[in-house]
């Protein structure tokens, strides 16, 4: 590696969290048996399996095969202190994408199109983010979820108008997830120019040169200024179900977190720890509240019209509410 990086000790997920994927994560967590009745759950359905075939279909990553891919993991994983190392296999063909799989022992699975592509930042920024999913149980999380919701729902025979929301509400809690882990790749290979090209060199493979980050922010905020409702009800509509985010407001995002005081804070050594001993916010209503504040500074912020709208009508409601209590 080029450079030394700031090692993360004993960093919790918390660090990193979207609010929304924070106060989520914290309600799941606390229900008592339920993360590890799923990893067993998990265990017994998909790993062996899938362990199987990516055993049989693609070359794992060691010191003398993909070296440096195996590097950018132990790097990786000691400024992000994951431990074990997961095993990291690279998946045949040019396309480019990565994920984590597995539950009880997840791994990291790469395409060879990957390593080719991007630098030794990017690839930080991309392992940091998969390795972010494994720390964060996310894989557990989602599965369980959407097995619990779609067995519930079929059992109970649920009409369509209660599904779609749950549905709705689950593919949020996705896509902010993936923020959360953007946020982390970033931290990872301390480079925060990286993480964004990264997410834009994924989609564009080959384009880079011709490519302005500048202009990307710019879209973005093109994007987030929409003067018609409407707007806001088609951008609802376009993502509503997508397990991602779209491109660009993922980059401004990432942008801006680590532009703003978190990010630097971090590295300095300041966030959660995984023994809660520098954790004052571990609560779930205080996840909660986060996550509230954070969505109506979001909504005030934002030069949509749809969120303006929304921003006032909460802000209202929060004042009506208020005089009736009397505060």
């Amino acid at each position: 590696m080029s450079h030394t990086r700031v090692r993360l000790e004993s960093i919790a997920p918390r660090a990193w969290e979207h609010p929304a994927d924070k106060a989520a994560s914290s309600v799941l967590r606390g229900i008592p048996g339920l993360p590890e009745f799923l990893r067993q759950v998990g265990s017994l359905t998909s790993d062996r399996s899938l362990r199987l075939l990516w055993l049989g279909s693609s070359l794992r990553a060691t010191p003398l095969q993909f070296p440096h891919l195996h590097a950018a993991l132990l790097e990786a994983c000691r400024v992000l202190d994951v431990n074990p190392v997961p095993e990291v296999f690279v998946a045949p063909g040019l396309g480019l994408n990565a994920m984590a799989v597995g539950f009880e022992k997840p791994f990291l699975v790469v395409s060879a199109g990957l390593l080719k592509e991007l630098s030794e930042d990017e690839l930080l920024a991309v392992l940091g983010h998969e390795l972010a999913h494994i720390k964060a149980g996310h894989m557990v999380y989602r599965t369980v979820l959407w097995l619990l919701t779609n067995l519930s729902l079929s059992l109970a025979q649920a009409a369509e108008w209660v599904q779609l929301p749950l549905v709705a509400a689950l593919k949020d809690w996705e896509r902010k997830s993936e923020l959360s882990c953007d946020r982390a790749g970033a931290l990872v290979c301390q480079n925060p120019a990286a993480a964004r090209r990264a997410l834009i060199r994924i989609s564009y493979p080959g384009h880079s040169d011709h490519i302005d980050e500048a202009e990307v922010l710019k879209q973005a905020a093109d994007y987030d200024t929409s003067p018609d409702v409407l707007d806001s009800l088609y951008k609802f509509m376009n993502v509503a179900q997508l397990s991602h985010p779209l491109l660009v407001p993922r980059v401004a995002e990432l942008e801006r977190w680590c532009r703003e005081s978190t990010y630097a804070t971090i590295l300095a050594g300041n966030y959660p720890r995984l023994d809660g001993s520098d954790d004052p916010s571990a609560s779930v209503a205080q996840d909660a509240q986060e996550a509230y504040n954070d969505w109506k500074t979001t909504l005030n912020s934002s030069a949509d019209a749809g969120s303006q709208l929304l921003g006032k009508a909460v802000t209202e409601a929060e004042r009506l509410l208020g005089g009736m209590l009397g505060k």
